[in-house]
């Protein structure tokens, strides 16, 4: 008698009602209205029926937040990562402060970001995410390195900024490592040098009736051929292995990287350093007042000489407590088989200054590169 395709989409309940009302009409056999008024009900009737059905509909597709459209939903955005470095120029020495704060997300608290580091952009993150905003560390290794940042917002979202660092050598830490043996020399600043506070003690021990040579070993005596002598007292080195067989003045020679053989004039701004005047200071022989006093151990420069003796041309070894000699980059001019020196004695104040073979074995004294 009805089409029921034709409300299929209706609510359940109303179409029950429908079915309802059109049996109840044609029970009573009303074929025709006979007035105005019926006829109006019951198009109101089916009309209220048909709205509710399409309010209900609509309400049923409505989007994730509730609204009744079908407008899309809003897109995350991705985080803005920026940071900074204090200080911003350090040596191996600085605690460098990496502060990611001024990193911010438009849906994320910035308390809930989260963030990682790479200390050198190698795409290898040194750090786990956090949502600890600063780090602070110190870079072993001076050079040019490049950081990197990456925040993460709640969403998984990230960005990635970098800022390039120069970390320079330390002036002068109280102790350096020599990378090559892993040996430990305490180190004195006086004036603007850095010193050694310890007579080198690198290489290979050969007996002193041997002469050093160009071998490719680095190579070393120990006083009376006893490597106890070479702990305490550090090693001797005749002048061609100690400069490693150049003659360029300041050349590292022997010494670990970032540190030189140091020239005659260096040994000059040393003593004058002291309370030398400059004409005592470039003179030759015994000079000064009490330099070497406050040069030998115990002394008030705090430089620590050790009388380590000396091995002789002649394959001796001389004057342990009494006598120490330290070589000087500085060939002499007048005699090429010589180089400037200088001599400490147990019982004198000053200094003693003279071009001395260089078959001669003596102490050295390495001094920093960065503050000559």
């Amino acid at each position: 008698m009805y089409s029921e395709g034709l409300f299929k989409s209706f609510p359940v309940d109303a179409l029950k009602f429908i079915r309802y009302f059109c049996t109840c009409f044609y029970k009573t056999k009303i074929k025709y209205m006979k007035t105005k008024k019926l006829r109006y009900l019951a198009m109101l009737l089916f009309s209220a029926l048909i709205i509710a059905s399409c309010n209900e509909k609509d309400d049923d597709n409505g989007d994730d937040n509730g609204n009744g459209n079908d407008d899309p939903p809003v897109e995350n955005k991705a985080p803005v990562a920026d940071f900074s470095i204090s200080p911003q120029t350090g040596n191996t020495d600085t605690l460098f402060t990496f502060d990611a704060s001024a990193s911010y997300d438009e849906e994320t608290p910035a308390a809930e970001l989260e963030v990682r580091w790479d200390w050198q952009n190698d795409g290898n993150w040194d750090t786990d995410y956090t949502t600890e905003k600063t780090h602070q560390r110190k870079f072993e290794v001076h050079g040019d390195y490049t950081i990197a940042l990456q925040v993460r917002d709640t969403a998984d979202s990230t960005d990635v900024t970098t800022r390039n660092l120069t970390v320079d050598i330390d002036p002068c830490p109280d102790v350096f490592t020599d990378p090559r043996d892993q040996r430990e020399y305490t180190t004195v600043e006086i004036g603007d040098q850095c010193w050694m506070k310890e007579n080198l003690n690198t290489g290979v021990m050969i007996f002193g009736s041997q002469d050093m040579s160009d071998n490719g070993t680095l190579e070393k005596y120990c006083y009376d051929n006893n490597a106890a002598n070479c702990n305490e007292y550090g090693a001797l080195y005749q002048w061609n292995e100690l400069m490693q067989y150049t003659e360029e003045e300041g050349s590292q020679g022997i010494c670990p990287e970032g540190w030189h053989v140091p020239t005659d004039v260096e040994w000059m701004q040393l003593e004058m350093e002291l309370g030398m005047t400059y004409d005592e200071a470039t003179s030759s022989g015994f000079r000064g007042t009490d330099e070497a006093i406050k040069l030998r151990t115990g002394g008030s420069s705090g430089f620590d000489a050790q009388l380590a003796g000396y091995r002789s041309v002649n394959s001796e070894f001389i004057n342990l407590n009494a006598q120490g000699g330290f070589f000087t980059s500085t060939k002499a001019l007048v005699n090429p088989n010589n180089a400037w020196v200088r001599f400490l004695f147990d019982d004198q104040d000053r200094i003693y200054r003279i071009d001395y073979q260089k078959k001669m074995a003596l102490s050295v004294r390495c001094l920093r590169d960065a503050i000559r």
